[in-house]
């Protein structure tokens, strides 16, 4: 009897016939096409990413700092935000990101924002590539990791968070590299995660030690061979080796991670005393929140603002898309290799989620004796390994997806469970479209098409209609839709328009008084809409530039006078002494609401309302022994440099409403005198009697003993590679050595 083959597609032949080199190329051009696809919005249609942390902090940020160099000022002192804060003390600032150069160019900063997202999304998704290659994948199969990994989980949730994805775009780069460095002792592998661990400390320190886990967990896992030499074969040598490459980008990082150390007790290290145990699990993934692997808007969606779950939606959205969850569940590795594979990325990525768990688990609180890791908050950010393992298993899962499927039965098992769950999906959304929400409803459906649309495929295969490298590509082509639908749908975009805070900025510049400080309340001035009031209640947020309207810095990298304003509350913060005392002289609200008393109705800017508060008296001020306090000449010579020029009076003190934090120094006539606190977070310098000039500037001796531990680490990545080369080039030669002596024993024996 004749048997059906399936037909072959020409294109797949000439793809066959194409050299190894060429069909990388076509594989990394998929993997661009892919990408581009979920970022055609932004790239091409004229929409911008001004969505939540984009707005108020992201885009500002990188627009303000292109602006400082393009004028050639590196800016270790940033004196616009809150009561001034240490700018290479944050790394969600991408300082020293290659990236980020990209806003120098002179094109639309919405445009180049989109263009630079897009690029680290490109970065995440091309690492897997190599990563899958080194693991014994097919391309096509690394192709479906990048795609899963780069459009779906942690990556798509956070795209909110442009300095967390600019670290953890890094984290299969150096996966990829430092399984290379500790199986061959290649240099340029040393070299590569070297760099790529500086560049996630850099950005972002926790998502370094997400990557040093995920990395260390791989290179145990899947040890691979020892061409070099059998002796760093033992678990122990190679996870030391591995760990090389992270000392090397700390080091690297230095000129970041110093300053940042010289300001964290007044930061990150206050809060997380503060809070103890409860601030570094705060943020951990509910066991009911699971739910949302399947389903991600199960408790409302991320930008809708119908979320009704903790934390942010974006924290806590582990999803990866049905298909390929579906993909995994029903794939049988055939291979051993395979297995063994398969089953160390099924162990890492349950790991992942119960840490992400959090306090759930309680085996977590164990992990606050970890000296550096009980500094950071969100254990739901474990989900970054859960999606590189999931990832990487549905890479394998697509490799050996014919191989688990050839038995006749088991395949039309398949098809019918992967149907009916279709047709539950479909019949729920109907059942439930009276009481169900519509992006819930929208979840159904998608998870209903999906599958059916593998039963398709699989039914096919199993009609030999296709063959093995068909079926491969369908289920890919299933899985990629699928992740730019999510990308797209996860991350709505608006118009430019919707956010051009140029007007409110230019009147406030008119309005404001020199060196004065503005409190932002509410989101009207993040989303400036004429007609479009917002109704809510002032809630002030002290993230106002003197020239951009929308930077905010958080809590674990924020300056003191955020915890003031926040301790103060709404009420006593929009007070107008309270706010004179902290430098304030303008309030914006959103709307048509009316301020509290003792502020000044001075213009309305684009649905946004401009008071001046009456009782503002600069940036500093004299407090007498008796007497009222006296406001004072003040200039800024340059970013981190202020000059008081002070009258004769009584004995007094200089109160400065500028943080007080490390490295400032003072100078009274050029002589240098001690600064003590002023309400905790200001600064007050002694002042004679006598007029004087008093002169405060900002010299962070952890930018030179940054330099300092960064060149200490390039000394190192030299060193390393140097004796790494040496290492090699002797264990070739015994080795050559040794195949000779091997040889002339053979000859011997046959004579």
């Amino acid at each position: 009897m004749l048997t059906r083959r399936p037909a072959v597609i020409p294109i797949v032949s000439h793809v066959r016939q194409a050299s190894p080199a060429a069909r990388t190329a076509l594989a990394v051009g998929i993997i661009v096409a892919v990408v581009l696809a979920a970022f055609t919005r932004t790239l091409f249609l004229g929409r911008a990413l001004y969505v939540d942390d984009i707005g108020v902090q992201d885009y500002p940020w990188q627009v303000y700092l292109a602006h400082a160099r393009a004028a050639g000022a590196w800016l270790p002192w940033v004196a616009e935000i809150g009561g001034g804060f240490p700018r290479w003390a944050n790394g969600q600032s991408g300082a020293f990101s290659p990236v980020n150069l990209l806003f120098l160019l002179p094109l639309s900063p919405t445009w180049v924002f989109g263009l630079a997202m897009m690029l680290q999304y490109l970065l995440a998704a091309t690492g897997m590539f190599p990563l899958s290659r080194l693991l014994g994948l097919s391309r096509l199969a690394a192709v479906t990791a990048g795609v899963v990994f780069a459009l779906t989980g942690f990556m798509a949730a956070h795209q909110v968070h442009y300095g967390m994805l600019s670290a953890a775009a890094w984290l299969p780069w150096v996966t990829y590299s430092v399984i290379l460095w500790s199986r061959r002792l290649n240099p340029w592998a040393f070299v590569l995660a070297s760099v790529g661990a500086a560049m996630a400390a850099s950005n972002y320190p926790q998502m370094l030690v997400l990557t040093l886990a995920f990395a260390l967990a791989c290179v145990a896992a899947c040890p691979g061979p020892q061409p070099v030499a059998t002796s760093l074969g033992k678990a122990r040598w190679r996870l030391a080796i591995a760990l090389l490459p992270f000392a090397a980008g700390v080091l690297l990082a230095g000129v970041q991670l110093v300053p940042l150390m010289d300001i964290i007790d007044a930061g990150c290290g206050a809060v997380s005393r503060g809070g103890g145990y409860g601030f570094m699990s705060s943020g951990s993934l509910s066991p009911a929140q699971l739910v949302m692997l399947f389903l991600p808007d199960w408790f409302g969606t991320a930008h809708g603002g119908d979320w009704h779950g903790p934390v942010n939606h974006w924290e806590l959205c582990g999803y990866m898309g049905s298909a390929a969850l579906a993909l995994v569940a029903i794939s049988r590795p055939g291979r051993p290799g395979l297995r063994r594979l398969y089953a160390c990325l099924v162990v890492v990525a349950v790991v992942a989620l119960l840490l992400a768990l959090g306090h759930y688990i309680p085996t977590y609180r164990l992990l606050y004796l970890v000296p550096i890791y009980n500094r950071f908050r969100i254990p739901a950010r474990w989900i970054l390994a859960w999606s590189a393992a999931f990832s990487l298993l549905c890479a394998v899962a697509l490799h050996g997806t014919p191989e688990s499927l050839r038995p006749r039965l088991r395949t039309w098992r398949i098809v019918t469970a992967l149907g009916a769950l279709a047709l539950i999906a479909f019949g729920a959304e109907l059942l439930g479209r009276l009481h169900l929400s519509a992006p819930l409803g929208s979840n159904l459906i998608e998870f209903g098409l999906t599958l059916a649309a593998l039963a398709v495929g699989i039914s096919l295969f199993a009609l030999r209609r296709i063959g093995p490298t068909a079926l491969r590509w369908f289920i890919f082509a299933v899985i990629a839709a699928q992740s730019v639908v999510f990308i797209w749908r996860y991350n709505p975009t608006v118009a430019p328009g919707y956010y051009d805070p140029s007007p409110l900025v230019a009147e406030l510049q008119r309005q404001q008084s020199p060196l004065g400080r503005v409190i932002c309340s509410g989101y009207g001035p993040d989303y400036p809409v004429p007609g479009c009031p917002n109704p809510g209640p002032i809630q002030p947020n002290e993230n106002l530039l003197w020239g951009l309207s929308t930077l905010e810095i958080y809590d674990p990298l924020g300056s003191p006078v955020s915890g003031v304003t926040k301790a103060l509350g709404t009420a006593r913060l929009l007070d107008p002494d309270n706010a004179a005392a902290l430098g304030v002289d303008l309030l914006v609200t959103p709307g048509s609401q009316p301020a509290p008393g003792g502020w000044t109705l001075r213009a309305r800017v684009g649905g946004n309302a401009i008071y001046h508060n009456d009782r503002y008296r600069g940036i500093a001020w004299t407090e007498l022994t008796a007497g009222p306090s006296r406001t004072v000449a003040a200039s800024r010579l340059a970013n981190g440099h202020y000059r008081f020029e002070i009258a004769s009076g009584e004995a007094q003190s200089l109160i400065v409403a500028v943080a007080d934090l490390p490295d400032w120094q003072a100078r009274v006539d050029g002589q240098a005198v001690d600064i003590r606190p002023a309400h905790s977070v200001f600064m007050d310098v002694a002042i004679p009697t006598e007029p004087c000039v008093v002169d405060l500037e900002y010299r962070p001796a952890g930018i030179s003993d940054g330099l300092s531990v960064t060149l200490a680490g390039a000394l190192l990545v030299i060193v390393v590679c140097a004796g790494a080369t040496r290492y090699c080039t002797r264990a070739s030669v015994r080795l050559s050595e040794a195949a000779k002596g091997a040889n002339a024993e053979v000859r011997n024996s046959d004579s």
